[in-house]
């Protein structure tokens, strides 16, 4: 049995395409049906994400099922651009390819932290849809649990490198906890929206959303994750709000700036000391630069947090070794179990096989009178005879599974093929 992967990813593939061919809903079931209607293919699961679509299946009979996955694939991209931008990767590379990518090694952002959920979705929706097959189960709740240890033995995924985890990073240094603490998102862009749900998620207690288009902030305060209050603000009462609350993170297209230096020792006397963090994330920037002089104040632009996240990218690749030591040790475990998984129905038959024809001649050539202790020592003595016989054959359909029908015709087990007699 083969393991084949076709896919695309941002390795190759231009947004362009890979938004084209994305999956979800009832694209995806359909996909995975597609899938199922290959008589080839054994099992099948599908990835679709914003960096990679890819295709994960199981057949006895490769050469059939590469052109049936084209099949597959001209359904899910008719404009023919898949071919250019795919790569198809089989047995071995297979293998090793399912492990790295929830494992994060695979991804635009080393170590990123969704890609696991999304390959537990994946194997979700495929066994929604019936499609999975023992060995693609296997293989993929294998490299499901290969991820989980990458994650906790390593430090691949604690460092920040997103300006969203970078930005929550740089704000608990200064607060440490930042649960019960308070925020005020200036400007609708996505930056912002992606930054207040990381904040939210550290247990802030009120998030306030204030912006040009009083709809776009309902639709961010919307988005806020349950136990956090999120308020809209008019953008009038924003210098009032600013005084008030821990954290303000900018992100508006303003051409000129929004908070000047004055501004802000206003807002700093007012709050008699108590530290404030502003986030500018704006191009051309919010906050007047010559603020970050003013004491108890900590602002950070877009550069400030590429270096953070320049950082944690190097802190990362670090944990590229362990995490890849991690996966060779359980690449090795799959295949063991997958070798066995293969070689179980030849091995069966062959103890059953063995059993029967030990039976058969004791029947036949036990003599009579036997005392039950020595009808007993017989039985030991022929079993043993044939587990020690049969010892080398089974370890080698282990090892060997690829070999098991010249052994299942070695042992007796099939007749040989004809003109063989």
């Amino acid at each position: 049995m083969d393991l084949l992967v076709e896919g695309l990813s941002y390795r190759g593939a231009p947004l362009a395409v890979r938004e084209r061919v994305f999956l979800s809903g009832d694209g995806l079931r359909g996909g995975l049906r597609r899938l199922a209607a290959q008589d080839a293919l054994s099992g099948g699961a599908i990835l679709s994400t914003c960096n990679r679509t890819e295709l994960y299946v199981t057949t006895a009979e490769p050469e059939r099922a590469a052109a049936q996955l084209d099949a597959v694939v001209a359904a899910i991209d008719p404009s023919g651009e898949w071919p250019r931008h795919s790569y198809r990767l089989s047995r071995e590379r297979a293998l090793e390819h399912l492990f790295r990518v929830p494992s994060g090694l695979d991804s635009a952002i080393l170590g990123e932290g969704q890609i696991l959920g999304q390959f537990k979705g994946a194997l979700a929706s495929a066994v929604a849809e019936g499609t999975v097959d023992a060995r693609l189960d296997l293989v993929m709740r294998r490299a499901i649990s290969a991820a989980k240890r990458v994650r906790t033995e390593t430090g691949i995924t604690r460092n920040a490198v997103g300006f969203g985890q970078a930005a929550v990073a740089q704000a608990r240094e200064i607060f440490g906890s930042l649960r019960g603490r308070t925020a005020l998102m200036v400007g609708a862009g996505k930056m912002a929206g992606s930054t207040a749900r990381l904040l939210a998620g550290e247990g802030m207690a009120r998030v306030h959303f204030s912006t040009r288009t009083p709809a776009r902030a309902m639709e961010l305060a919307a988005e806020m994750p349950a136990g956090t209050i999120s308020l809209t603000v008019p953008f009038s009462q924003v210098e009032q709000l600013a005084a008030e609350v821990d954290l303000i993170v900018c992100s508006t297209s303003a051409e000129d700036t929004l908070f000047t230096r004055s501004m802000i020792e206003e807002w700093m006397r007012r709050r008699r000391r108590r530290p404030l963090f502003i986030l500018d994330l704006a191009v051309p920037r919010d906050v007047d630069p010559a603020a970050a002089g003013i004491g108890d104040l900590y602002l950070f632009n877009v550069d400030d947090l590429a270096a953070v996240v320049d950082r944690g990218l190097a802190e990362r690749r670090r944990e590229v070794p362990a995490a890849e030591a991690i996966l060779r040790e359980e690449i090795a475990a799959a295949r063991e179990l997958l070798r066995r998984r293969e070689a179980a129905p030849a091995i069966a038959a062959l103890r059953q096989s063995a059993e029967a024809l030990r039976r058969e001649h004791l029947r036949r050539h036990l003599p009579p009178g036997l005392t039950p202790d020595q009808a007993e020592a017989v039985e030991r003595m022929s079993a043993g005879l044939v587990a020690r016989l049969l010892h080398g054959p089974i370890a080698h359909l282990r090892d060997h599974a690829d070999d098991e029908p010249v052994v299942r015709r070695l042992l007796g087990l099939e007749p040989p093929p004809e003109g063989l007699e």
